[in-house]
């Protein structure tokens, strides 16, 4: 900013905060949107284990189940077989209005059958699949 004093212009040097703050604010509106937090019910299931876990899940939440020794799938604490699998899961999308869904299958379970469920959610409308782990802990207690 150029300042006249007597007969001299002489430059001030200021730091402009308001532009400063407007973007940290930005960021932090991102980072908030960005993120979600959320609690996993407990199944009887044996899940992987994992030592990088994250503790996701969106409020309307759909929850699919898979067990090892079970031709069906539990869909939101509901046994449903895999021939209605399709019609019950767009309709459970449609009732909740999310297609994120949340897959807990038994590391048991056979690897075909998991991929076979996973692209019969795709085919069914889900717009993401996200599969669950158990949080692996070491020996002495810390991740």
């Amino acid at each position: 900013m150029l300042r006249r004093t007597g007969t001299r212009l002489r430059v001030e040097n200021t730091l402009m905060i308001a532009p400063l703050l407007d973007i940290m604010f930005l960021v932090l509106l991102f980072f908030i949107l960005n993120t979600s937090s959320g609690s996993v019910e407990s199944f009887d299931v044996d899940i992987p284990q994992a030592s990088q876990g994250e503790n996701r899940q969106p409020p309307n939440h759909i929850v699919v189940l898979i067990r090892a020794n079970d031709e069906g799938f539990v869909l939101n604490e509901v046994e449903v077989n895999e021939a209605e699998f399709p019609a019950r899961l767009q309709a459970l999308m449609r009732e909740l209005g999310t297609s994120q869904i949340l897959l807990l299958a038994s590391q048991e379970a056979d690897y075909g059958r998991v991929m076979r469920s996973m692209d019969m959610m795709k085919r069914a409308g889900a717009s993401s699949v996200s599969l669950g782990v158990e949080r692996l802990e070491e020996a002495d207690g810390q991740l």
